[in-house]
């Protein structure tokens, strides 16, 4: 299989993952940052507290014994020893005979002050000697947040950029790459149209689940392009055995245009003979004049002969499926002629209306759908052939408007059909007749299906059963 350059770009899910890995590492490192810059903070505030403990506990009374004994060398010795405390931005000394000691910057207004009271015990007596003031530099814990912040947003940008460059390598190494792979073999790239198996480009089975997904896939197709052969074969053998069936049903309907031919053929030769005779006697009588329109009366009623022939030797051939254009009036007063005389035989009237149908034409098969037509036939003469009277069967043809299509009735006033054999009455095998084969219903509907139209059968109200053949029309009016 021919490798595929990988590319970021190209890779949706390679997108999709180092996006999702950038937010959650984002949103990690801003919470882990905000945790860590609340615990510098608290920190801080301690290293602060503990600053602010130590002189109370500490400075304040070595403090306050300089003041009484008043040794200002010593005093200022200690407020510089006070600046020296974390956090401390100024130190002052405001004593109660109004002397004023000031050590470090000069502080904001908003800072952040401690004030402590230096209180001295004399013969029993509480005197206040002043009073110390520390200013803690707000401004210098801000800014070490603001550093130490700075310093772990990088870091952790950094780190979260490492980890995202390393997924998206073993994204690549252990599942990208092998997914371009099978992307390109799916869509034709690498050997899928030419039957090839998938495989992936590995130094070694890994016998990992992208090595069962080959295997899956592989059995799958496998399996698939067996079970298309196999329907391929079963469509062919049904079309091999419905075309036979259909061709036994029309050596079955030979057997009975066979009377009807030998009927319809009596006629014209039975006129051929008769002018003929008369032919004879013109020109006994020399009336040659009266002999040129006898031969063309016998012409005709030959040609009619042969038409008929023709028509019949169409129906019985086998042949591939040829379709056309014919309009419904023709092909219905076709397939009339052609059973009618089946009709007479039983006193069985075929009536016949064509006043619905307008000028349409369908586009069909004509041998096939007369097939159609004449399995109805048969099977409502059948129907009616052993009843005693008023055997009547209605062909009604007629436009439906609004599905621009054309819709074929052929009813009988017979018997009707069993509700039970209703329901299966397109089956293959399923018959009512005791020398019936039951596949002239489930031709006949496939033929229609075959024609994007459809056969349907139910009971009429009046009594007698109804076939109904709906077919796409050509309106041409």
């Amino acid at each position: 299989m021919a490798r595929k350059s990988w590319s970021f770009r190209d890779s949706r899910l390679a997108r999709r993952l180092v996006m999702a890995i950038v937010l959650f590492s984002s949103l990690l490192t801003l919470t882990v940052t905000g945790v860590q810059l609340y615990l510098q903070y608290r920190l801080d505030m301690s290293n602060v507290r503990q600053s602010a403990d130590i002189i109370q506990d500490s400075w304040v009374p070595a403090l306050t014994e300089s003041v009484w004994d008043y040794n200002t060398d010593l005093i200022e010795l200690q407020l510089n020893g006070m600046i020296n405390l974390p956090f401390i931005m100024e130190v002052r000394l405001s004593l109660a005979d109004g002397q004023y000691f000031a050590v470090g910057h000069p502080a904001p207004k908003d800072s952040f002050l401690y004030h402590f009271p230096l209180p001295h015990v004399d013969h029993g007596k509480r005197k206040k000697l002043g009073a110390l003031t520390v200013v803690i530099d707000t401004h210098q814990i801000q800014q070490d947040l603001v550093r130490y912040a700075l310093t772990l947003l990088i870091s952790n940008i950094f780190k979260a950029a490492m980890v995202v460059l390393f997924m998206l390598f073993i994204f690549h190494i252990l599942l990208g790459q092998y997914l371009i792979q099978i992307v390109a073999y799916l869509r034709g790239d690498d050997g899928h149209l030419s039957g090839q198996p998938l495989t992936l480009q590995r130094k070694k089975r890994q016998n990992d689940e992208l090595d069962d997904l080959v295997d899956a896939y592989n059995d799958m197709a496998e399996c698939l392009e067996l079970e298309n052969r196999q329907r391929l074969a079963e469509s062919e053998q049904r079309a091999v055995m419905q075309q036979q069936l259909a061709h036994m049903d029309r050596q079955v309907t030979m057997g009975e245009m066979a009377t009807s031919l030998a009927h319809e053929l009596n006629q014209p030769l039975a006129s051929i003979t008769g002018y003929a005779d008369v032919s004879k006697r013109f020109i006994s009588q020399h009336k040659l004049d009266r002999v040129d329109e006898t031969l063309t009366k016998i012409s005709n009623e030959a040609l009619r002969a042969s038409e008929i022939i023709r028509r019949t030797r169409e129906f019985v051939r086998s042949r591939r499926t040829t379709q056309e254009l014919i309009t419904v009036s023709a092909l219905l007063e076709e397939t009339v002629l052609i059973i009618r005389h089946s009709a007479e035989q039983y006193a069985i009237e075929i009536d016949l209306d064509l006043s619905l149908v307008h000028n349409d034409e369908v586009f069909v098969d004509k041998i096939q759908i007369q097939q159609v037509l004449l399995n109805l036939l048969r099977n409502a003469i059948d129907a009616l052939k052993e009843q005693r009277s008023d055997r009547i069967i209605k062909i009604i043809a007629q436009t439906l408007e609004d599905a621009d299509k054309v819709c074929i009735q052929v009813m009988d006033n017979g018997p009707g059909i069993d509700a039970k054999v209703l329901e299966t009455l397109f089956s293959p095998f399923v018959t009512t007749k005791d020398d019936g084969m039951g596949i002239g219903l489930a031709i006949s509907r496939a033929i229609v299906e075959a024609h994007h139209g459809q056969l349907t059968a139910y009971n009429c109200s009046h009594g007698g059963a109804c076939f109904e053949l709906t077919l796409a029309a050509k309106n041409h009016e």
